[in-house]
């Protein structure tokens, strides 16, 4: 007798109802880490703009924190993003190909690993977001009798993926290549036109921001962050290859040794053509910029993911594609495995990895309600009253003290109406994370009771100049020392004069835009 075979659904609904639920306990364990942390901080502090990046997250961030500060919640944004692009992807190739085929590929994508697990990149979602749904309007745009409505959208999709990182300029290119590309009925300038009406908003109002904040966003991303050293071009173009393979997943890897053989560059399609496109230029250039010796991070490439699944679900048959995501779901199964021993027995697996060369960060980032509990019970305490400002010597250890101060204070979802000192950076800080710069004003704190917590003693000669009294305590959390300071009649005209300005003028340097749409650099000036 013929042994029976389950079909595809029985064998993969169990796991795929696992993987699922593992996802959204993840989302809810995972640590807050500094980076993460900091764009929450954004959510609290609603703003036209930031130092580091575009504006965007902050936006949507900030609807979250209006109602809670639980990491679920505030990555949330993360699993609804992946879920619409899924939708989205099987929308879209139902148009050209069976149901079932669209829904096995938009599956491909929501359970590989990157895609799956990763629950620390709300800077990116907003660009996945926006980018996909642009392209996907700006394709329709060729398929319908009067576009207009579609261009227009497109560019403001696109305007909102703009709003969200710099590597929306990445799709321009290939979107004017296939303006350019098609046949002369199908191309007509009014098009682009209503690409552009509806981008302009936003990309004016990023100008018209960081012509009244330094330029700081182009400071930024243009010159300081160019002048780190990377490392040698075999390192920095080595990782992007290897964040290739991983992006892909070994589950294609196979298919890599035998793409002669099934000539996978010659699009069958318009389609086709369309999916590549989006795929290959976007990364293309983070390959050149590789080769230019500028490191890049995993994270960079996912917005630009979804179309490599989809060019392979027009690319496979049916068959082959179940069997892939057959695959696929076991290689995230065992990842999420991973994951889970890695959350539930964190010194045994990461800290092995990560504690000896930051060890007080990784005690921080595995027990940060308990790193915030100890500085709020001395804050309540404090022999001169209220503390009116909280201070650290890092942009990462204010975001994540910020984060866990707002979970230990308000703990009820929405309704506590608990105040929060506000929470800084001491000295010059780094490069990164200058947000602080604007939401903490220093002058309105003279003769005000601060705290400063340090991963380091300080020398005396750096604190206590600028307080009528202070006091020193050492601390720990789990065997890690750190140190706070509390210091009463805080000198603030002066610790900006003699701190903060020369910081300012080194990180807000002259932009050559301000020769061009001349404005006041009130940091610098």
């Amino acid at each position: 007798m013929a042994k029976a075979r389950r079909s595809l659904s029985t064998t993969l609904i169990p796991l795929l109802v696992f993987l699922f639920l593992f996802r959204l306990f993840l989302q809810n364990s995972f640590p807050v880490i500094g980076d993460e942390a900091y764009y929450f901080y954004w959510g609290h502090h609603a703003a036209g703009g930031y130092y580091d990046l575009p504006p965007m997250i902050g936006w949507w961030e900030r609807v979250f924190t209006l109602f809670s500060d639980e990491p679920f919640w505030l990555r949330l944004p993360n699993l609804l993003v992946m879920i619409a692009v899924a939708f989205g992807m099987r929308e879209w190739l139902s148009i050209s190909t069976a149901r079932a085929k669209a829904t096995t590929t938009s599956l491909l994508f929501f359970f590989s690993p990157v895609p799956f697990l990763a629950v620390l990149v709300s800077h990116d979602v907003t660009l996945l977001f926006f980018t996909f749904f642009s392209a996907l309007l700006f394709y329709r745009g060729y398929q319908v009798p009067n576009p207009r409505k579609e261009f227009l959208y497109s560019g403001a999709l696109w305007g909102g993926a703009f709003l969200s990182k710099y590597f929306a300029v990445f799709v321009l290119p290939f979107y004017l290549f296939w303006f350019f590309t098609r046949k002369p009925e199908e191309r007509k300038y009014s098009q682009m036109g209503w690409f552009t009406l509806g981008a302009f908003p936003f990309v004016f109002q990023h100008f018209y921001w960081n012509a009244h904040h330094c330029w700081a966003n182009f400071v930024f991303n243009l010159v300081t962050r160019q002048q780190v050293d990377e490392g040698p071009i075999y390192k920095t173009f080595g990782f992007f290859v290897l964040y290739l393979l991983v992006l892909i997943t070994p589950v294609f890897w196979p298919n890599l040794i035998t793409s002669s053989k099934k000539k996978w560059l010659n699009s069958r399609s318009q389609l086709e053509s369309f999916f590549l496109g989006m795929w290959i230029v976007p990364i293309s250039f983070f390959g050149l910029t590789a080769l230019m010796g500028r490191g890049q991070g995993l994270h960079w490439y996912l917005p630009y993911v979804p179309f490599f699944f989809l060019w392979i679900g027009l690319r496979f048959p049916l068959e082959e594609l179940k069997r892939k995501l057959r695959w696929m779901m076991y290689l995230t199964y065992l990842f999420s495995m991973v994951a889970l021993v890695s959350i539930l027995a964190p010194d045994a697996t990461i800290g092995k990895i990560v504690s000896n060369r930051y060890p007080l960060e990784y005690q921080v980032a595995f027990h940060g309600q308990e790193w915030a509990e100890k500085i709020a019970a001395e804050l309540n305490t404090s022999m001169w009253g209220e503390t009116d400002l909280v201070l650290t010597d890092g942009y990462s250890q204010a975001s994540v003290l910020d984060h866990e101060l707002h979970r230990y204070f308000l703990k009820d979802f929405f309704w506590s109406q608990a105040s929060l000192p506000p929470v800084g950076v001491w000295g010059g800080g780094t490069r990164f994370g200058r947000v602080f710069d604007w939401t903490v004003l220093f002058p309105d704190f003279e003769g005000k009771n601060v705290a400063f917590v340090s991963r380091t003693l300080i020398p005396s000669a750096q604190w206590s100049t600028y307080f009528e009294e202070y006091r020193v305590s050492q601390k720990e959390l789990n065997g890690q020392k750190f140190w706070l300071y509390m210091g009463r009649g805080f000198h603030a005209r002066q610790y900006v004069a003699d701190v903060l300005i020369p910081s300012w003028k080194k990180n807000y340097p002259h932009f050559f835009l301000e020769d061009l749409f001349p404005t006041r650099c009130e940091l610098r000036e």
